[in-house]
This record gives structure tokens, C-alpha cells and sequence, in this order.
């Protein structure tokens, strides 16, 4: 009876504004991955991770799949996202990193960290520092 509610909920959610909006969220992390088809197996676990409320693999698997059947592809997915030697944890903190950081250059409009960052890039001396 359960499933049937569920099912029955997730039939009217807008799917499709729900996966673009999940694009646009991950899009800072995703694009600095190194294959096209990493980005979709990013997407896809971060979707099973909010559907599942879990970090394990098998859960993930079970919110972003369909059907039972599909359970042990999408851990295998998983898997293999996950031990990719291409790239590593570091290279998804900078795109996580950047979205605070465009946020609040964004919102407060530092002017003076500006100038820092651009003198110190140029000319990283300590009579730089002052701003």
C-alpha cells in the first residue's frame, strides 16, 4: 500500500524541472570532470542520495533507479565513479568550493578583495597585502 502512495506522489512530481534544476546545481562540480559521461553518474548519485537519504552505495542505487532490476547496475555505476583514477576528492572540492565563494562575491561586493587577489597574482609581495 505504501509503494502505491509513493508511486502515486512521485507520478506528479516535475521530473524534468527537477533534473535540470539538479544540472544546474551540480554544474560548478560536474564540469571540471574529465569524461562526458562522468557528469550523468554524478547526477545520478547525487539524485539517489537525496531520494535514499543514505550514503551507502546500494541505497543510492535503490532512490535513483526505477526497479529492482536496476539496483545492481547503478551500484556498479557507482563504483566505478567512485574509484575512477582520472580524477580525485580534490577535484570535486574546487567546484563545491566555488559556489560559496561566487555567492559572496556575488552578494557583498568586495572590491577590496579584488584588488588584492589581482595585485597578489601578479606581484605576491607582503606590501601587497594592505589592499
Amino acid at each position: 500500500m505504501f509503494t502505491i502512495t509513493q508511486e502515486s506522489v512521485l507520478a506528479k512530481l516535475p521530473i524534468a524541472e527537477l533534473r535540470a534544476s539538479l544540472r544546474t546545481f551540480l554544474a560548478p562540480v560536474t564540469e571540471r570532470l574529465p569524461d562526458a559521461r562522468l557528469p550523468a553518474v554524478a547526477e545520478l548519485m547525487v539524485h539517489g542520495i537525496i531520494a535514499s537519504q543514505s550514503p551507502l552505495i546500494t541505497q543510492i542505487a535503490r532512490g535513483a533507479g526505477h526497479d529492482d532490476a536496476s539496483i545492481w547496475p547503478t551500484s556498479k555505476r557507482a563504483y566505478r565513479f567512485l574509484e575512477n583514477e582520472r580524477f580525485n576528492h580534490r577535484l570535486l572540492l574546487k567546484g563545491l568550493y566555488g559556489w560559496p565563494k561566487r555567492r559572496w562575491l556575488r552578494n557583498s561586493q568586495p572590491t577590496w578583495w579584488l584588488r588584492w587577489t589581482q595585485s597578489t597574482s601578479r606581484n605576491p609581495t607582503p606590501s601587497t597585502w594592505k589592499g
